[in-house]
């Protein structure tokens, strides 16, 4: 079982953080609210690290950031700070928990591009469910995010047979997503649908990508889009592009330079969805599609 979260420390380690290149980071002394303003830390490895912490610096503690509001008290190792500053929320946070200076790439970049990468998986990749549904002239599958039927099929006697049904969006009798048509009057009782989705926008880090049918072979794909966005917004000078090429390598493909890493990326990310999605159609072949209602 993967999580968003889980996705986003992925992308950290494998293309953003060398092991011997972290963040300049500390810890938090004691629990916050997340109303607090002014909190302990711990001590720093290096004791030139405790000199970034100047007036105006942004530190970053899970996903919220934060700007320095004025002289840290270095004796008590105390500083006072605004609060879920550019867009991110407040939150409390617990004794331990990490505080990053100046980070370079921040987690909720890396969070909103994991969250768009998924998204943008479709239509080459979709998620695949299956719902059993009382056989009626029209059925609500009660998904919003449905766009083809894989496969219907409901027991006769002892005998598990197929049937044929209309996945129509804007139906007018269904409100919450696209409905099922009945192309077979006689059929009764249980029909079990399979059917592929697209996948929606996840909105926070514990969102589990099994409960949205997210392959496991697929999340590489997704960290690899992830990290080329976030790194793509970057200055050349704020990247680590030797750890990045290693990391490129080490799935087959090399790169020179900047322009070259992105390029490699999108090539790279370009040759696993192809693969993945010729994997996806050898197991389900969709009978039908969307059909809109005027």
């Amino acid at each position: 079982m993967s999580t968003v979260g889980d996705l986003i420390d992925r992308v950290y380690r494998a293309y953003l953080t060398p092991p011997d290149n972290q963040q300049v980071s500390t810890l938090l002394a004691g629990d916050i609210t997340a109303d607090a303003k002014t909190f302990t830390y711990s001590g720093f490895q290096l004791p030139e690290a405790e000199a970034m912490l100047d007036v105006g610096t942004i530190v970053e503690i899970g996903s919220e950031l934060m700007r320095l509001d004025a002289a840290v008290d270095t004796s008590a190792r105390s500083g006072t700070f605004v609060r879920h500053v550019l867009g991110t929320e407040a939150a409390a946070h617990s004794e331990g928990d990490q505080l990053f200076v100046s980070p370079t790439f921040t987690r909720k970049s890396v969070f909103d591009a994991v969250a768009d990468a998924i998204v943008g998986l479709y239509p080459d990749l979709y998620g695949v469910a299956t719902k059993a549904l009382v056989a009626a002239n029209v059925m609500d599958l009660a998904d919003v995010d449905a766009v083809n039927v894989i496969d219907a099929r409901y027991l006769y006697g002892s005998q598990w047979e197929s049937t044929q049904l209309q996945l129509v969006k804007g139906f007018p009798e269904v409100q919450t997503g696209p409905a099922l048509l009945r192309d077979d009057p006689t059929v009764e009782g249980l029909i079990y649908v399979t059917y592929g989705h697209r996948f929606p926008q996840l909105t926070a880090e514990s969102d589990d990508l099994d409960d949205i049918d997210l392959e496991a072979a697929w999340e590489g794909i997704v960290a690899l889009t992830a990290a080329q966005t976030v790194i793509g917004g970057q200055p050349l000078e704020y990247l680590n592009t030797e750890y990045i090429t290693e990391a490129l390598k080490a799935q087959g493909l090399a790169a020179a330079d900047f322009s070259s890493i992105t390029t490699a990326m999108l090539r790279l990310r370009a040759l696993l969805v192809r693969n993945a999605a010729r994997d996806l159609r050898s197991r389900y072949d969709p009978e039908v599609y969307i059909t809109q209602v005027i």
